[in-house]
């Protein structure tokens, strides 16, 4: 459940009990994957470029590997402690966050450190970088904010008793910053940063790890340690469905940008005898998509209208760390298994698809097999009555 809170201070709120896993979804591990980029390290933290991928580690390293030739594109290694988030602005500016407390900018392609921004001796655990605005949550629960472009008020609110574990900017109108922040107290908020006040409350389960929020349909993704995700109405801040699929923590959610895959594609003409000329083309993806990471190993792709879990991408042989969906379409997943995969995000949905049309299949079949049975049940007990009057008749006779 949720409190809308226009004013008040930060109350202390019951968590729901845990809630059980569901079944497997389907998946393809033959086909899903494009690319794996093997022995790369640990990942905590990625970042995707047109030409590369940077990742960052236990040690403090980001490392940038060309997505071609899988060749070291740069090494950027001043801070001194896990880098727990990588986000770029364009091509050749690079904001990082560091267990170490800092968050620093690098120009990519000079390969050096541009600012250096100390927030705290408890370390930075979330970065985001929107708008010419940065956004860091840090261990001991304050929101910081800057600008990094222009002139701009930086702000830095208390707003958890726990550290921030993921934080989701969002501009009303221009000229208004609001945050929602997800911790490890086990609950989610909606900040007004500009003005400083508490917006809702988001009761969670156990310890958040990330939050995911749809302006459009006013519906707030939060996951953390007890396996399933839970959806908010953020107008009436109530908790309004649960996804349930993954069998451990999750730990990273991503939504396509709304309108990523275009207009649909016109159906195929006809042909000469009245049917197709060329198969119709595969289903492309929806806006009503959400990706999940875990430590089950998978990334399970939901369909948030019909609130199903419709496939799993599975290959990662430890828990998945982290993820980044680009502007290409393109699903970049880390792991602890010191591995970065891409995976084909339209071949899944042909499966899906094809799943649909083979489920579609096997219920018509089903029906038509019910139907028949109780044409046939049907027809032998006319077939009994006619016996049984023939028999009466006979009877009467005698």
């Amino acid at each position: 459940q949720g409190r809308r809170l226009p004013s008040e201070s930060f109350p202390p709120m019951a968590l729901p009990a845990a809630a059980a896993a569901a079944a497997p979804v389907p998946s393809d591990p033959e086909s899903d994957c494009i690319m794996a980029y093997a022995k790369v390290g640990a990942v905590f933290s990625l970042e995707v470029l047109s030409d590369m991928f940077l990742f960052g580690s236990h040690n403090g390293m980001i490392r940038g590997i060309y997505l071609e030739d899988a060749y070291t594109a740069c090494e950027l290694a001043n801070h001194k402690g896990a880098i727990t988030g990588l986000v770029a602005s364009g091509e050749q500016t690079l904001y990082s966050s560091s267990a170490d407390g800092t968050v620093r900018t690098w120009d990519v392609a000079a390969k050096e450190e541009v600012t250096c921004r100390e927030l705290s001796n408890e370390g930075v655990g979330c970065l985001q970088h929107v708008h010419d605005w940065a956004f860091a949550g840090t261990g001991d629960g304050y929101l910081h904010t800057w600008a990094t472009a222009g002139q701009g008020e930086a702000h830095s609110l208390r707003v958890h008793a726990g550290s921030v574990t993921a934080l989701e900017p969002y501009f009303p109108t221009a000229t208004q910053l609001q945050c929602f922040t997800a911790s490890n107290d086990g609950l989610a908020k909606h900040i007004d940063v500009t003005t400083g006040k508490l917006m809702a409350v988001y009761e969670g389960c156990g310890p958040l790890s990330c939050v995911v929020h749809d302006a459009q349909n006013s519906v707030l993704y939060v996951g953390g340690s007890k396996k399933h995700v839970l959806l908010y109405d953020v107008r009436a801040a109530a908790c309004v469905a649960q996804l349930r699929g993954h069998t451990e923590a999750v730990v990273d959610m991503v939504r396509p940008p709304s309108g990523a895959w275009g207009e649909p594609p016109p159906p195929p003409e006809a042909g000469a005898d009245g049917q197709p000329a060329a198969e119709p083309a595969a289903a492309l993806p929806p806006d009503d998509v959400l990706y999940t990471a875990s430590d089950d190993k998978s990334i399970i792709l939901w369909n948030t209208k019909t609130m199903t879990a419709d496939y799993s991408f599975r290959g990662h042989v430890h828990a998945v760390s982290c993820m980044k969906y680009t502007a290409s379409n393109q699903l970049f997943t880390g792991s602890y298994d010191s591995s970065v995969r891409v995976w084909d995000v339209e071949g899944a949905f042909r499966n899906i698809t094809v799943n649909a049309l083979q489920a579609a299949e096997r219920r018509e079949r089903a029906r038509k097999e019910a139907a028949r049975e109780k044409r046939e049940k049907k027809e032998s007990k006319k077939g009994s009555k006619k016996k049984g009057d023939k028999k009466k008749s006979k009877k009467k006779k005698k």
